[in-house]
């Protein structure tokens, strides 16, 4: 029966925030690393694919033996160790977006795979920060002020706005560069044209030689939406938002109800 299933291996999709984890500071439900353990008994491939850059996924996550990280919504994948991927901006680029931000008073956050980078002579101020409170507590000594860092690179970054309008004006000189994903609360996320969790599927599938009906994305947010929308089996958390609810094939229970767990019951990938 084990051979059988190995013989139809299936590629799992797994978001962190919500998806693999209730909160930022909460651990991965038993049962979800249960149904991880059992897909991967069974030969199917299980990756994360999240927004979050290589430099801020837990170690708890990291010691869990995915397949694959495809971090910072594809910027940077790696399969069995081996990258794939890694699409960074130079400094110069960084820097011209940094002063772009302190002349428009446009707050923002880079993301790099080696560290995240804020301006301490921007107007980036506490109330901003509290969205990022939880992921940086985790790792303070992965957020740096770019003043004190001679040489920075980053794959996206994070802005905020009061509306869509401030944002596509602050982006205007950088519009063939970058594309944003609105996550709410006034909050953006800027990513590479180009790049989404959904090119980083076609990455993983084009290198393993497998098919968009071979996989399962698992999420809850709107920057799941491009996975979501890319794939027949596309599962929602019972805790997603409206957009992704209405978005996926099918809707499990909330993450800290089982909902990895049921979602690959359901499918019969465990």
């Amino acid at each position: 029966m084990i051979w059988e299933k190995t013989m139809e291996r299936k590629l799992l999709f797994f978001d962190i925030d919500g998806t693999l984890l209730p909160e930022t500071d909460a651990p991965v439900p038993e049962s979800t690393k249960e149904a991880i353990r059992r897909a991967q008994e069974l030969g199917h491939y299980t990756f994360i694919n999240t927004g979050r850059a290589k430099c801020i996924i837990p170690k708890e996550l990291r010691d869990m033996p995915f397949d694959g990280f495809l971090c910072g919504c594809g910027t940077h994948i790696t399969l069995h160790g081996e990258i794939l991927v890694d699409k960074e901006f130079d400094q110069a680029r960084g820097h011209e977006l940094v002063l772009h931000a302190r002349k428009t008073g446009r707050p923002i956050i880079l993301e790099g795979n080696k560290s995240c980078y804020y301006d301490n002579q921007g107007v980036l101020n506490e109330q901003n920060l509290t969205l990022f409170s939880g992921i940086f507590r985790d790792f303070p000594d992965r957020i740096n002020d770019i003043g004190n860092v001679p040489d920075y690179h980053y794959s996206k970054f994070c802005a905020f706005a009061d509306t869509r309008e401030q944002l596509d004006e602050f982006l205007a000189p950088f519009a063939d560069y970058f594309e944003p994903i609105d996550r709410g609360d006034n909050f953006y996320e800027i990513v590479p044209a180009g790049y989404s969790k959904a090119s980083a599927i076609d990455t993983i599938i084009h290198h393993l030689g497998q098919t968009l009906d071979d996989c399962y994305v698992f999420g809850d947010s709107s920057n799941d939406l491009s996975m979501l929308n890319h794939v027949k089996h596309s599962i929602a958390m019972g805790n997603s938002s409206p957009e992704v609810l209405a978005a996926a094939s099918y809707i499990t229970t909330p993450v800290w109800r089982d909902g990895i767990y049921v979602a690959m019951k359901h499918f019969g990938l465990i």
